[in-house]
């Protein structure tokens, strides 16, 4: 069995209806999902068109507001026309973010995902991960951690060596306590 995805002009259609289905698992809408993202970001569609292409994934309720609220949100409104590839790394990985909160997720894995954003995505980024979702954040950041989330957790060989709530908490005095841990 196979798939065969074949993206046009869509006269009258949408993605869904150019896409052959067969046992949609968890596992296939995952791996389209991101082949789509790799393609998309290296081809000609514009912010608006890239987010109006996964909220039709999604299934997304008033795509049109929403895309528009995120793209104002991640400072991209006044570019919603401009093709992705001709957006700097840090516009794409904003894009990038807008595209992740699209469907209203309840849980948000985030790898070092401040990399490539600048001080003002980067600030944008802590204030998503302190709206509503539940966010698992890896990074190497022990201060940015500190102060977004409600607990810190630092893993080693696969072991917890670390774990604290964040109230109250000098991010100084738990770099220090996390150096001491990892020699």
């Amino acid at each position: 069995m196979g798939a065969a995805l074949h993206i046009d002009k869509f006269p009258g259609g949408t993605l869904k209806n150019s896409l052959v289905q067969f046992q949609k698992t968890a596992e296939y809408e995952t791996q389209l999902q991101d082949n789509l993202a790799t393609f998309i970001d290296k081809q000609t569609l514009t912010a608006l068109q890239n987010l109006e292409l996964f909220a039709d994934l999604y299934g997304v309720p008033d795509a049109r507001g929403r895309i528009e609220e995120l793209l104002d949100l991640v400072g991209l409104l006044p570019r919603a026309f401009e093709p992705v590839r001709a957006f700097s790394h840090g516009m794409a990985q904003r894009l990038g973010i807008a595209r992740l909160l699209l469907h209203r997720p309840s849980l948000l894995l985030l790898d070092e995902p401040t990399a490539g954003l600048d001080a003002a995505g980067a600030a944008l980024l802590d204030r998503v991960v302190a709206d509503g979702a539940s966010v698992v954040l890896v990074t190497h950041d022990l201060e940015r951690a500190v102060r977004v989330a409600a607990r810190v957790m630092v893993l080693r060989a696969g072991r917890v060596r670390l774990e604290r709530a964040t109230a109250g908490l000098d991010a100084a005095a738990f770099r220090a306590e996390y150096e001491r841990e990892m020699q």
